[in-house]
């Protein structure tokens, strides 16, 4: 205890030891153990403890925990695969990423359609492109004057209007208009361009894809300049840790005070005395250096606290100096997560399109496809949301379990410091603690699908018209989103504390 460098969690180990030779007569009992550990001026002189448990920390007596959870979540996983078995039987994704025309033909797969599998706007002239939608055989340019399509709606001839425009070909389906190669007689502006392209739906989409194909170069300078500047800063809090501390502290200090003198100057210049805006600036004023007695005032209640801070962040920049391989394992962390997406993604939209398609006609516009989704599916969809949570949610801690294996191994290894193992932090994961993971996980993952529940509501009660009516209602929808947010960070924080 009278260490600065031990962290308190050995104080659970501590507590295990004094489990663990009960009949010594030297020990002093619980109550007297507890008493002491609550006396402020206690400094564990009289503490018999095992060194060579103690030297090995957490990585003495290891085993399996909230094994119960594991078997919970291989439940849910054929609960997951069996959803997905429906979808797979009862679903069809290339109906959901096929566009159709304004008849409601899918180009491409109805019959007689299968050579014009790319959907095309005979006239953008008018903010009704989708009475024009159309199905072709190639995307045309700006030199193309007669185009190979299916006349469908109010495009009657397939002759581009008001003139022949050049299209590029956006994700092997959508043959959309170039701004820059429109014929002169477009007269919509770029901002009326870019909401007709949006009420399609594609322009988000669009402008995401080309600007990961124009930025890639943008994006293989900055990765590599991020982690020299994080290296660097690391350097910096080796070996300045106090002085880059106390700087920033007396920084925010002085900036407050200036801030309150910032006010008073511009309440002066501005203002007369007898006007009420001089009098609230300066009342700011006066409150923004009471404000900044009460910061000098925190700063020197908690001052040993923030020597132990320092100390903390001088031993964390000296792990990551040394152990520079730790870096690998957010990496797959990301890589990983990314796959996980994506084949949710994937897996939804198979269960999205297990639905029944009704086709809806819609005056001078065309025609359009919706699905209509049983309750039994609508229930699926839920609960695969719920298994993203969670899954999500595991690769998250499973990442910081890992680092946390590979510090505590690192630290306690004084004669050995060379040795920071991340494999072990992997092993360690699935033969000992991935109950506890999937037990905190779970618990992040349910209230993550509560908020998803409320905003699910929220957005059903913003498209209403309820008026004035539902405005009592949305006062309280953003009370309990605000707690449940509150709810959601104090889970995570308990969670990654309690992996230590």
């Amino acid at each position: 205890p009278q260490n600065p460098k031990t962290p308190l969690w050995v104080f659970s180990i501590i507590n295990k030891i004094d489990r663990m030779a009960r009949d010594d007569p030297a020990r002093m009992s619980q109550k007297q153990r507890r008493e002491s550990l609550a006396d402020p001026n206690y400094k564990g002189q009289d503490y018999a403890i095992d060194t060579c448990i103690l030297d090995k920390g957490p990585m003495a007596d290891r085993r399996c925990t909230d094994i119960l959870c594991i078997f919970i979540f291989l439940g849910f996983v054929a609960a997951a695969t069996f959803v997905g078995l429906y979808a797979v039987k009862n679903g069809d994704p290339s109906l959901i990423l096929t566009p159709y025309d304004s008849n409601g033909n899918f180009c491409g797969k109805t019959a007689g359609y299968t050579e014009y599998p790319y959907l095309w706007y005979e006239d953008i002239g008018t903010p009704f492109w989708l009475a024009y939608a159309t199905c072709v055989k190639e995307c045309p340019t700006q030199s193309t004057l007669v185009v190979e399509c299916i006349p469908a709606g109010a495009a009657t001839n397939c002759d581009p209007q008001p003139g022949p425009y050049g299209t590029t070909l956006f994700l092997d389906r959508w043959c959309l208009p170039v701004y820059s190669e429109l014929p002169a007689s477009f007269n919509q502006t770029q901002e009326e361009f870019n909401n007709i392209i949006g009420s399609i739906g594609l322009d988000d989409i669009q402008s995401y894809a080309e600007d990961i194909a124009l930025s890639w170069l943008i994006y293989l300078i900055a990765i590599p300049i991020t982690f020299i500047l994080i290296f660097l800063w690391n350097w910096m809090l080796r070996l300045f840790a106090q002085t880059l501390a106390w700087i920033s502290i007396v920084t925010v200090g002085l900036m407050i005070v200036a801030l309150g003198f910032g006010l008073k100057y511009y309440a002066g210049t501005n203002y007369r005395a007898e006007d009420s805006t001089y009098k609230w600036l300066t009342y700011a004023a006066y409150t923004t250096w009471g404000l900044a007695g009460v910061y000098v005032l925190v700063i020197l209640c908690t001052y040993y606290a923030i020597k132990i801070s320092i100390k903390v962040l001088k031993v964390s920049a000296k792990i990551v100096s040394r152990n520079l391989r730790m870096v690998i394992v957010p990496l797959i962390g990301i890589v990983v997560m990314v796959v996980w997406i994506c084949f949710y993604a994937y897996c939804l939209l198979w269960l999205m399109s297990c639905g029944e398609m009704i086709k809806v006609d819609v005056p001078l516009v065309g025609s359009y496809y919706s699905y209509k989704w049983t309750d039994q599916e609508k229930w699926m969809m839920w609960f695969s949301l719920f298994m993203f949570f969670w899954v999500s949610a595991f690769l998250l801690a499973a990442s910081q379990y890992v680092l946390i294996v590979g510090v505590a191994n690192w630290y306690f290894k004084a004669e050995r410091k060379d040795e920071f193992s991340i494999f072990q932090g992997y092993w360690w994961l699935f033969r000992y603690n991935i109950g506890s993971i999937l037990f905190g996980s779970f618990i992040i993952a349910l209230v993550c699908m509560i908020r998803a529940i409320f905003e699910y509501i929220d957005n059903k009660m913003k498209n209403s018209n309820g008026g004035a009516a539902a405005a009592p209602a949305r006062w309280l929808m953003n009370c309990i989103r605000c707690c449940l947010d509150c709810c959601h960070r104090f889970v995570k924080y308990i969670n990654e504390n309690a992996y230590c």
